[in-house]
C-alpha cells in the first residue's frame, strides 16, 4: 500500500492534497489510467533524453 502512496504522489502531485486527506480511491480504473498515462510521459521523456545522448 505505501508503494502504490508513494507511486501516485509521485507521477501525480496534483492528486497530492486528495492522497493526504485519504479522499482518493486507489483502486479505480480512472485513477490507474492516470498513473499509466503520466508514467509514459516520464517514460517517453527517458527515451528522448537516452536518444538525444547518443547522438
Amino acid at each position: 500500500m505505501f508503494l502504490r502512496v508513494q507511486a501516485v504522489h509521485s507521477l501525480l502531485p496534483d492528486r497530492s492534497r486528495e492522497l493526504t486527506a485519504g479522499t482518493l480511491d486507489l483502486d479505480t480504473p480512472e485513477l490507474r489510467a492516470e498513473m499509466s498515462a503520466a508514467f509514459e510521459v516520464l517514460e517517453r521523456r527517458a527515451v528522448q533524453r537516452a536518444m538525444a545522448g547518443s547522438l
